[in-house]
């Protein structure tokens, strides 16, 4: 098996759930099993200096849109220790 390179790891993919966390994948364009990086609003409130209970779902996505390079080093170091996915509190 060949090592995964960061310029081959890229976004695939955004959802919001229920809870008002963001899931992003990342991996191969062709991955059957993307790494799956879960992005609370907790998370994102720290980050921002914002209380969780305020924080919209506009800023959320926004944190995650403006922030795409920094989550993506995060999940792919994940990925690198064997991690499928990583919940960031």
């Amino acid at each position: 098996m060949t090592e995964l390179k960061y310029e081959d790891f890229v976004w695939l993919d955004t959802k919001g759930d229920l809870a008002g966390a963001m899931h992003l994948s990342f991996g191969k364009s062709s991955d059957p099993s993307p790494f799956i990086l879960i992005v609370t609003q907790s998370y994102v409130a720290d980050k921002i200096k914002k209380t969780p209970g305020l924080l919209k779902i506009q800023e959320l996505q926004n944190y995650c849109t403006d922030k795409r390079e920094e989550l993506r080093s995060i999940a792919f170091n994940c990925k690198q220790r064997g991690l499928t996915t990583k919940t960031l509190t």
